[in-house]
């Protein structure tokens, strides 16, 4: 259910800078589970730590938000995120 993604970073001076390494969950497969299947995950503790991953791409937009108010650093244009290539299907 976890899957690597890579953040494609584009700059003002459109240099696109690429950060690997990173992991989040593949939402189709959560989607795709039982009833039994959440029921489980949530006995066993792992579903606020599920769903506190995926909420945890939205604070991008923050560190965005903060680099772009430092006069002094090339501001951010446009992030992109895609599957890792690298990475194979799990």
């Amino acid at each position: 259910m976890i899957k690597s993604i890579d953040v494609l970073v584009q700059y003002g001076d459109d240099a696109v800078q690429t950060l690997k390494g990173l992991h989040t969950l593949d939402e189709d497969k959560l989607q795709s589970l039982s009833a039994e299947q959440l029921q489980e995950l949530s006995k066993k503790g792992y579903l606020a730590p599920i769903y506190a991953m995926l909420v945890s791409i939205f604070q991008l937009n923050a560190l965005i938000r903060k680099h772009n108010k430092i006069d002094s650093l090339n501001n951010v244009k446009h992030v992109k995120l895609e599957v890792a290539r690298d990475s194979a299907p799990a």
